[in-house]
């Protein structure tokens, strides 16, 4: 099943994306809200797509809009999360 690769390959990209520092990985806290509130959304959208060169979180940001309310406010969170780090 591909999907917990493609889940697996966007958190990784969100854990490091940036600086590698440990100071910008995600807490394991929000990883699990994201698992829950995205997985579905990023298995109806973004099925088809290739892990890889940053292909799933292309994905996610091409289709952002079409994610539920729950996944986006998340990802926002974690995109804020990053920021002030």
């Amino acid at each position: 099943m591909r999907h917990p690769i493609m889940i697996g390959a966007l958190f990784g990209g969100l854990l490091f994306a940036g600086a590698a520092s440990a100071q910008n990985a995600m807490s394991p806290e929000m990883k699990q809200v994201l698992v829950q509130t995205c997985r579905q959304d990023i298995a109806t959208h973004c099925s088809g797509v290739q892990p890889g060169n940053g292909a799933v979180k292309g994905c996610v940001r091409d289709n952002f809009r079409s994610f539920s309310q729950p996944c986006q406010s998340a990802l926002r969170q974690v995109m804020a999360q990053r920021n002030q780090q």
